[in-house]
């Protein structure tokens, strides 16, 4: 039958625990100590059949089961697409909290001055002039508009996920990626950050190291990155299954190999060092569009062959994943910066994450 979602009443009219349920506090944790979390245990413990949750199954008062799903794993796969909302909070907190945790280097580099020379200047120079502290800033200054303009994108987004169950598909899958993506950065820069200020962010009136505390569990609520860059990793290489087996796919992939062979074979294209032309919004996305789809297409190549020495499909997609790890961490963040650098040169809005 697969996982189903119940109504468990914990307490009486009178306040007091039901009969065999069990609660109890998780203690101090390492960050989000604000959050009161606690275990529950259930000892044997029945409930009426109108507290199932019955959207996707339902059991009707002779005890007949009915679902509108075929399978344990597409019940599973819509169950667990309910928490997408929960993901979209846990990719905008912790661009909020990197947010601020650059606004205070930002200040301390500019407000810090540090050596100089004394020969041609009295005064000594501020952090932000030295190239190794600037560059650093900036890469996290990029980092914080691209986190904040792709959840915005994906805020709109989310009114179309209700409506649609294609576009609910999709963006499950998008935002278990992007999810993954920015809690495994952003307690990395936070930790940059902390050390670029010295003993200012060693202090706690610069909130870098509370922030830092807090921005670690995000790594775990809502689902740990390993799975997530799988989730969506599998979404993508699914749908490109499905379009090698039909007829136009295949025509489509024909016509992109030749594509791809006709632009490399113009000395212009491969050789051409030109400023203008590698920092061409042409050439980034063509980069980036052509490593996903090598990408989907190894890795798809990979899974038939497994499947054709007669693994099971769940031994096949682990193979892949001990084998090629990369693949499963690279196809999100691929996807992650050129849908941004699109929206970045003047595109709309993202592509669909199939292109």
């Amino acid at each position: 039958m697969g996982v189903h979602a119940f109504v468990v009443p914990l307490r009486n009219a009178e306040g007091k625990l039901e009969q065999g349920i069990e609660i109890g506090d998780c203690g101090m944790k390492v960050g989000w100590n604000g959050v009161d979390n606690g275990w529950i245990r259930f000892h044997h413990v029945r409930i009426p059949r109108e507290n199932l949750l019955n959207r996707f199954a339902n059991v009707a008062p002779n005890g007949e089961y009915t679902s509108q799903f075929s399978s344990k794993g597409q019940l599973f796969a819509a169950t667990l697409s309910q928490l997408m909302v929960g993901r979209l909070l846990y990719f905008i907190g912790p661009s909020a909290a990197i947010h601020a945790c650059l606004k205070a280097g930002l200040y301390f580099a500019f407000q810090r001055t540090q050596f100089g020379d004394s020969k041609h200047n009295a005064r000594e120079t501020q952090l932000i002039q030295y190239p190794t502290h600037f560059v650093e800033l900036m890469k996290g200054l990029a980092f914080v508009y691209v986190f904040e303009s792709a959840g915005n994108e994906m805020c709109q987004r989310l009114f179309d996920a209700f409506k649609d169950e294609q576009k609910r598909e999709e963006f499950h899958a998008l935002m278990s990626g992007l999810k993954a993506y920015i809690c495994e950065y952003t307690p990395r820069f936070a930790s940059k950050i902390r050390v670029m200020c010295g003993g200012y962010g060693y202090s706690a009136y610069a909130r870098i190291g509370e922030m830092r505390r807090d921005l670690d569990i995000f790594q775990t609520a809502e689902g740990d990155g390993t799975v997530l860059h799988q989730q969506l990793a599998r979404y993508l290489i699914i749908n490109y299954q499905k379009e090698l087996s039909s007829y136009s796919g295949k025509f489509q992939l024909v016509q992109e190999k030749m594509n791809d062979f006709l632009y490399k074979s113009n000395p212009l294209n491969v050789r051409s060092t030109a400023v203008s032309y590698i920092c061409s919004r042409a050439f980034f996305l063509k980069c980036f569009h052509f490593q996903v789809r090598y990408l989907k297409h190894s890795i798809t190549m990979k899974l038939r062959a497994l499947r054709f020495a007669k693994l099971p499909p769940m031994t096949a997609w682990s193979n892949c994943c001990f084998f090629r790890p990369s693949v499963f961490y690279t196809l999100p963040q691929l996807l992650f910066h050129s849908s941004i650098l699109s929206s970045v040169l003047s595109i709309s809005s993202f592509p669909s994450i199939n292109n």
